[in-house]
């Protein structure tokens, strides 16, 4: 399932300010202790050092404390990770950049659409717990819509001293076969298409824009072409054919980021017109 990370940034806060304070020094002392006693598990470590910070933080949530040590163990894991590989030749890992894994049962997200809301608490009951408030761009809110919509799966946020990053997991999304195809008819018997499929009429479109290319160069354009159609899903309405990206090579795309764009299907033949905007149009310029 591709993830994909929701990052707002905040003006600073003074119960996440203190909060991350404290992550920062448990996360320092996990580091420490983890490299000291030669350590590797991360159950190991949180309980070796869960009643020490413990007593150090009475009045931090137990989540915070086993997060904070959580991420003190990650940060070993790539350290060393990294020096078996000779990234690195430090003796220890500089920490410039505190953050900690904030747990999804005291994490609370709210969407309606517009803004974004969330809640979490520093104490345990805590009466006035941190919320911040985003207004997401585009791209975010058609995240957002999903995961309402139950077709993304959140996983745990990641809070730093002024930001929160929320990772968001949708389906892998096959792409599209070009044999599948929708049909679509003009009901007057005066107006009928000339294709009566989507796969004639992309057939159609592949051999006017390959004709526009020397013969040595039309079979490779071909292939090309048809790699590139198969990221989309057309669709036959009447004279009017419709392309909706779903996926992508390079890249995994979640099923709500779809771009649709008509084009005009020719009665009786393409155009030259046609043919370069469908060609622009792949080439993404259009």
């Amino acid at each position: 399932m591709p993830a994909k990370f929701l990052k707002f940034r905040f003006p600073e806060h003074p119960k996440v300010r203190r909060l991350m304070e404290a992550c920062a020094s448990i996360l320092r002392q996990t580091v420490d202790y983890a490299l000291d006693h030669h350590k590797t598990g991360t159950f190991s470590i949180i309980r070796a050092l869960y009643a020490p910070c413990r007593a150090r933080y009475p009045d931090l949530h137990s989540a915070w404390i086993q997060s904070a040590i959580r991420a003190g163990a990650v940060v070993v894991y790539y350290f060393r990770n990294g020096k078996w590989r000779g990234k690195t030749q430090a003796g220890r890992p500089v920490l410039r950049r505190p953050f900690v894994y904030v747990r999804k049962a005291i994490f609370k997200m709210e969407w309606n659409g517009k803004r974004l809301k969330v809640t979490f608490p520093v104490r345990p009951w805590d009466p006035k717990p941190v919320v911040l408030s985003f207004r997401p761009r585009l791209e975010y809110a058609r995240l957002l819509d999903a995961w309402k919509a139950g077709e993304a799966t959140m996983w745990e946020p990641r809070l730093t001293p002024n930001s929160i990053s929320i990772p968001l997991k949708t389906p892998r999304v096959r792409p599209y076969g070009l044999e599948t195809t929708i049909t679509g008819t003009d009901g007057h018997e005066t107006n009928r298409p000339k294709f009566r499929t989507a796969g004639q009429a992309l057939q159609a479109i592949v051999e006017g824009v390959v004709k526009r290319f020397p013969p040595e160069l039309q079979p490779i354009m071909e292939a090309i072409l048809w790699l590139q159609l198969s990221q989309y899903e057309a669709t036959l309405e009447g004279n009017t054919l419709t392309l909706r990206r779903i996926a992508a090579p390079a890249s995994d795309i979640p099923p709500h980021r779809l771009q649709e764009v008509p084009i005009p299907c020719l009665s009786d033949r393409l155009s030259a017109e046609d043919i370069v905007r469908l060609l622009a149009y792949i080439q993404g310029v259009y």
